[in-house]
């Protein structure tokens, strides 16, 4: 200060120096009473053919009539976050996708496991040849997702390269989340697949099925075990577990198995409350698997909360949760709200009859 009579005999000083402190980092966290990230109340709806005894209006009913007929001749659109369940007609049909976004294509089993799981990029027309011992294809609009994503393909491959802005790329599920139930033992969650170890049928419109939308969180809700087929590129497994019985887990109620990759133990522990996740790091992977299984089961010490793959160390993300377990981990729907595809579904000699 030069303009001011008594600052021009004040001492000049140097501003302070914060002192470095390797390995560490400033880390802003939001007030115990701040008001959280809302979301919207609506999780999604289903909506389901005549076909199968389900009690609709005459809108629907032509939109459901229009659909098929448009699935083998123009093309039926698909948006962005929507999944469509077809059955596959006798032969050799192929699948072709146009648009420019992001396509999962799961290809099921008469009894709605899936066989064949990929994640693709679509830029202009993408065919997908039909295996032959499957029955059904669930196919999933991911959203609009960069060009270059056509380059990308594999199990859960879209959702480990292409996250949502702002967010990290994490594929999986846990409770909260809710995902495409394609039969009375599998839900496609994000990049990934969950099979229960006894049928869960929820209830739409009055009536039981087993093709809806579902929370996770009922599907679970009396299921000793569980299974989870993560994408072979992920890094880390992070496993969810709510205590529900401390004696119980104390006696060691719990099981954990993982094919097509080994992992170190012990896993790095995060806690919070009754809830703790296992961090367990990647050491190998089995070159010949499709995917790595992650199998849970306790009889009444733990509740399984989620399931996750990630990339990076284990101990990298134990640092970014700073020991505790966060709030919310996987994303719910899908990688962007925008964007749509047209499916068709035909044969080499011509379009199906």
């Amino acid at each position: 200060m030069t303009t001011i009579a008594a600052a021009k005999q004040a001492l000049r000083m140097a501003a302070p120096v914060v002192d470095v402190v390797a390995g560490a980092r400033l880390l802003r966290v939001p007030a115990a009473n701040a008001p959280r990230a809302t979301r919207i109340a609506r999780p999604g709806r289903t909506l389901r053919t005549f076909d199968f005894g389900h009690v609709g209006n005459i809108s629907g009913l032509k939109n459901f009539t229009q659909a098929e007929a448009d699935v083998i001749g123009k093309g039926v659109t698909l948006v962005s976050g929507a999944t469509h369940v077809w059955d596959i007609p006798g032969g050799s049909e192929q699948i072709i996708l146009s648009g420019n976004g992001g396509v999962r294509v799961s290809f099921l089993a008469r009894n709605g496991t899936p066989l064949v799981d990929t994640e693709s990029g679509v830029a202009g027309e993408l065919t997908v040849n039909v295996p032959a011992n499957a029955a059904m294809v669930a196919i999933m609009c991911l959203g609009t997702v960069p060009t270059d994503a056509a380059k990308v393909a594999g199990f859960g491959a879209i959702s480990l390269a292409h996250a949502p802005q702002g967010s990290t790329p994490v594929v999986g599920w846990q409770i909260g989340n809710h995902a495409p139930q394609i039969s009375g033992r599998a839900l496609l969650t994000r990049g990934s697949s969950l099979l229960l170890s006894t049928h869960h049928v929820p209830s739409h419109g009055k009536q039981k099925t087993s093709d809806a939308l579902a929370q996770i969180s009922y599907a679970l809700a009396d299921q000793v075990g569980s299974e989870t087929r993560l994408p072979t590129q992920i890094d880390t497994i992070l496993i969810l577990l709510d205590r529900q019985d401390a004696d119980a887990a104390s006696a060691g109620d719990l099981a954990i198995g993982v094919t097509g990759a080994a992992v170190q133990a012990p896993p790095l522990l995060v806690a919070g409350g009754n809830r703790s996740g296992l961090l367990y790091d990647i050491t190998a992977h089995d070159g010949k698997a499709v995917n790595i299984s992650v199998a849970v089961g306790s009889l009444e010490g733990w509740a399984l909360a989620g399931v996750a793959g990630m990339q990076g160390s284990a101990q990298s993300w134990a640092v970014r949760w700073n020991g505790k377990v966060p709030e919310h981990i996987v994303p719910d729907g899908a990688l962007t709200p925008d964007g749509a595809l047209t499916v068709r579904i035909t044969q080499s000699q011509g379009v199906l009859q």
